[in-house]
């Protein structure tokens, strides 16, 4: 199934991917595409987010703002904080936390959900 993914750097650029993945693809599958993208040894996480109108799923580096990463702490992105932000600012604004935490290193958002 034709997947498109965004690629998103903290620099602000964009990659776009079109990915070829099964319906409802593996955690192994994910986890090399998403590695490939923001670093081969990271712990990723998985991000549910509401943008472009639906739900779907964005990946980041688990502890990109810590010093834990293999390359140590990781710049703010500040679109993948934007993306990861809009469902509360869509779906319950009074809850906006301005102290919320940003999204730090690159992150890959998918245009479907991929995580079962």
């Amino acid at each position: 199934m034709k997947t498109n993914v965004e690629v998103i750097d903290p620099s602000g650029i964009i990659i776009k991917v079109e990915a070829d993945f099964p319906e409802r693809p593996d955690y192994r599958e994910i986890a090399e595409f998403v590695r490939h993208h923001i670093g081969k040894d990271e712990e990723i996480e998985r991000v549910r987010v509401f943008w472009d109108g639906k739900y779907t799923d964005m990946f980041v580096a688990e502890c990109g703002k810590l010093a834990l990463t293999t390359r140590g702490p990781l710049p703010l992105n500040p679109r993948a904080t934007e993306i990861y932000l809009n469902n509360t600012r869509v779906h319950a604004p009074h809850l906006l936390d301005p102290d919320a935490p940003g999204i730090a290193g690159r992150a890959v958002l998918f245009d479907r959900p991929v995580w079962f």
